[in-house]
C-alpha cells in the first residue's frame, strides 16, 4: 500500500483532524531543523538509510517508478544525447 494511503488510513481511523497548514508547518519545520543541523555539526539530522527510505516513498507518491517503466520501455538502449 502507498504510504499516503496508509497515512490517510491512520488519519481516518483515529479520527484525527489535520488543518490545511499542517503539512507546510511540519515541512518547513524539518528544513528548518535539518539546515540548522547541518550548519551546526556540517552533517544531516537523518542518516544514509533514511534519507532512501523517504526519496523511495517520495517517488512512489509522484508515481515515479511508473515514469522510470515507461522510460525504459520507450527508450532505446544504448542511445545517447549530446547537449
Amino acid at each position: 500500500m502507498c504510504w499516503a494511503l496508509e497515512l490517510r488510513s491512520v488519519v481516518l481511523r483515529n479520527k484525527s483532524i489535520i488543518y490545511a497548514t499542517t503539512p507546510a508547518i511540519v515541512a518547513a519545520n524539518a528544513l528548518m531543523e535539518t539546515y540548522q543541523h547541518l550548519k551546526d555539526t556540517g552533517l544531516l539530522n537523518i542518516n544514509a538509510q533514511r534519507v532512501a527510505d523517504l526519496r523511495r516513498r517520495v517517488e512512489e507518491l509522484i508515481s515515479l517508478p511508473e515514469y522510470y517503466e515507461v522510460e525504459a520501455a520507450t527508450t532505446e538502449k544504448g542511445s545517447t544525447t549530446t547537449a
